[in-house]
C-alpha cells in the first residue's frame, strides 16, 4: 500500500521506509529464530498471531473512529 501511495502521490509515504523494515526484522525472526530452532513453534505462533491481531485492531480503530473524533473536539 506504502509503495502504490508513495508512486501515485509522487512523494515518500512515511510507511514505506519503516514497512520495509519491518518486512527485513520479520525474514529475521523467522530465518535465524524459527527455522533454526531458536524460538519454539508455539511461542513463534503466538507472538504472530498476537502481533497481527494488536496492528490489525490498532490501524482498524485509530484511524476510522479515534482520530476523526478527537479532530473534531479540538
Amino acid at each position: 500500500m506504502h509503495l502504490f501511495w508513495t508512486i501515485r502521490q509522487r512523494s515518500l509515504s512515511p510507511g514505506l521506509p519503516t514497512s520495509v523494515i519491518y518486512w527485513i526484522m520479520a525474514y529475521f525472526f523467522v530465518r535465524y529464530g524459527f527455522l533454526a530452532g531458536q524460538i519454539s513453534a508455539t511461542d513463534f505462533w503466538t507472538g504472530a498471531i498476537l502481533g497481527v491481531l494488536t496492528v490489525g485492531a490498532f490501524l482498524t480503530f485509530v484511524p476510522t473512529l479515534i482520530i476523526p473524533a478527537l479532530i473534531r473536539k479540538a
